[in-house]
C-alpha cells in the first residue's frame, strides 16, 4: 500500500464522497488509488473551479469538501478559492502534488522552473490547523 492509497482510504473513513481536481503527472498516483477506490472523482479544466465546486460541497454538507490539484502552477491556480474557502470558514481540504526529487533536477524538470515552485513559500497565510 502506498502514500496515495492511505490517504484515499482515510478519506474514505472520513466520510468523503467526491473529489474534485484537475489531473497532473504529479498527481497520477493519487488519481489512480481514487479510480480504485468508491471515491467519485470529478474532473474539471481549471484547478480554481476544483476548489471552488469543493468549497460548496463544504458549506453545503458541512463536511470538508476535497480538491486535489498538480504541483507548482496547478497549486497557485488554486489559491484564490483556497482564500474564499478560508475567508468564510468553509471545511475544505486541498491535496497538491509534488515533484520528486529524482526528477527535479534532470529534463523538462530543469527547465520547468513554474513546475518546482515551493507550495510552502508561495502560499499566503490562509491556512488554519486542526488540534
Amino acid at each position: 500500500m502506498n502514500v496515495a492509497q492511505v490517504v484515499v482510504k482515510c478519506l474514505e473513513q472520513l466520510g468523503v464522497k467526491r473529489i474534485y481536481g484537475l489531473i497532473g503527472t504529479s498527481i497520477l498516483d493519487f488519481i489512480d488509488a481514487v479510480r480504485d477506490s468508491g471515491l467519485r472523482y470529478i474532473s474539471t479544466r481549471h484547478e480554481q473551479v476544483a476548489v471552488s465546486m469543493a468549497d460548496a460541497e463544504g458549506r453545503v454538507t458541512g463536511k470538508p469538501g476535497v480538491a486535489v490539484v498538480h504541483a507548482g502552477p496547478g497549486f497557485l491556480n488554486s489559491l484564490i478559492s483556497v482564500a474564499n474557502a478560508y475567508k468564510d470558514v468553509s471545511p475544505l481540504l486541498l491535496i497538491s502534488g509534488a515533484v520528486k526529487k529524482k526528477t527535479r533536477r534532470t529534463g523538462f524538470m530543469a527547465r520547468g522552473a513554474a513546475e518546482r515552485l515551493s507550495s510552502q513559500s508561495s502560499r499566503p497565510p490562509i491556512e488554519s490547523t486542526s488540534r
